[in-house]
């Protein structure tokens, strides 16, 4: 089932993502054994009603509290992997329905039991914070009886709880009790989170319904925006990766005069992994958000991470090179980007460089300015990143990189392929002459 959230609540759903890539590998074994969902979704209500049985009943231990972490973890580990055998293994269910959404508001109820026994806690707000969970996700549910897709907005949702209820049990773990304000506090600023995100969840429905457009979803086509997380990393990155290599970037006058809004093929050398990283870092922040990479399917979807930042950070546009055939060409997926205004980071060598030379540009290039002619080819060069993160090394070296971007090319009439493929090369040759 699709997770659906607005984009300024999205709470830590916007992770999941992530965490779910670290999952795959586990679930998929679990598949190869034939664990059912059901099986997983049981395991998960089972642990936290013993869990929430256990710490009530031996309340006065306070050092079991710091169990708390861990069960969270394990709990929505088994959360995330039901949905995923299901949605990745074809293994739905009616039944699977029932027991994932009921066995979701039991959990979080059980889990609730350790806190309504702790001094200074006001049992009847307690009360209160348990309808209102429960309410919050009937709020989600009943979004899809209005014709749209279950939703999981606001800033308290099942991963948010597990969060507060998992500080909060390593703080009585390590010290024996919640500070009395902090006691007096926890039920109804609980409750306050759970009425905004009843809130915000029954308005998220609405429009979506009154729209009558698909709401967002967790789970996307790589091409979707970004969550705010994702668009955190690619940051992070990108300015450490300034700051490693001391980057320089040199501009013509006219390679990004032109509006962002126009798509770009920012055609370059390739000498490492990181090359498409200090491009993106390199250009403005008006560029980044629409600059998607092309990259070769069968490195950057191998692992859980690496396919997490190639599909999920920065939205690559993955070629299969092991299923291009006469029925399959390799470039649509690459021409829907452009039509859809994105712009792409092409690697024309098709293989990796030593940095010095350059290799032949393969034609896919010119056949995508031949699809998508409005499209405006920019020339760039890539100076010594082979040096940081040489082939084979694990992490970067502290050295100086520049990264210069040419003037536009566009063909000159009926220019035959060849002789554009040259000049192109020719000109990223010379922008590399300028970097020395």
């Amino acid at each position: 089932m699709g997770r659906t959230t607005t984009h300024g609540f999205a709470g830590s759903y916007a992770w999941k993502p992530l965490f779910q890539a670290c999952l795959r590998p586990w679930v998929d074994s679990l598949a190869r054994r034939g664990v059912s969902p059901n099986r997983i979704t049981v395991a998960a209500l089972a642990l936290s009603l013993a869990t929430g049985l256990a710490l009530s009943a031996f309340a006065e231990r306070t050092a079991l509290y710091l169990l708390l972490p861990l069960v969270m973890i394990l709990r929505m580990a088994l959360n995330a992997a039901d949905g995923m055998l299901a949605r990745e293994h074809n293994r739905k269910s009616a039944l699977g329905l029932y027991l994932n959404e009921l066995g979701d508001v039991g959990s979080d109820l059980f889990l609730l039991l350790p806190f309504v026994v702790l001094p200074g806690v006001n049992i009847p707000w307690m009360a209160i914070a348990a309808v209102l969970l429960v309410l919050s996700e009937m709020a989600g549910i009943l979004a899809v009886a209005i014709g749209g897709q279950r939703r999981y907005d606001g800033p308290f949702g099942k991963s948010d709880r597990a969060i507060l209820l998992s500080a909060a049990g390593i703080w009585i773990g390590a010290f024996g009790s919640l500070p009395p304000f902090a006691a007096f506090l926890f039920a109804p600023v609980f409750c306050a989170l759970l009425l905004l995100t009843t809130a915000l969840r029954i308005r998220g429905g609405l429009l979506a319904a009154s729209s009558k457009q698909p709401a967002h979803r967790e789970e996307s086509a790589p091409a979707e925006t970004p969550s705010w997380a994702e668009r955190s990393i690619a940051t992070a990155l990108g300015a450490f990766a300034r700051r490693v290599t001391s980057l320089r970037v040199l501009h013509s006058a006219a390679s990004l005069e032109t509006s962002a809004k126009l798509p770009r093929i920012f055609v370059a050398n390739h000498t490492s992994h990181a090359d498409f990283l200090l491009l993106w870092a390199a250009l403005p922040a008006a560029f980044r958000r629409r600059a998607r990479p092309v990259g070769a399917m069968d490195y950057w979807a191998r692992g859980p991470v690496r396919r997490y930042l190639a599909l999920r950070v920065f939205r690559a546009v993955l070629v299969d090179r092991e299923m291009i055939d006469r029925t399959q060409s390799p470039l649509l997926p690459m021409i829907e980007a452009l039509q859809a205004g994105d712009s792409l980071v092409f690697f024309p060598e098709g293989t990796r460089g030593n940095g010095d030379s350059l290799g032949r540009f393969r034609c896919g290039v010119y056949h995508l300015l031949c699809a998508v002619p409005d499209v405006i080819l920019v020339p760039v060069w890539i100076d010594n990143l082979n040096r940081v993160l040489p082939r084979g090394a694990l992490l970067p070296l502290p050295l100086p990189c520049k990264v210069a971007f040419g003037a536009p090319l566009e063909r000159e009439g009926d220019e035959p392929k060849q002789s554009y493929l040259d000049r192109v090369r020719a000109t990223v040759l010379e922008l590399g002459a300028t970097c020395r």
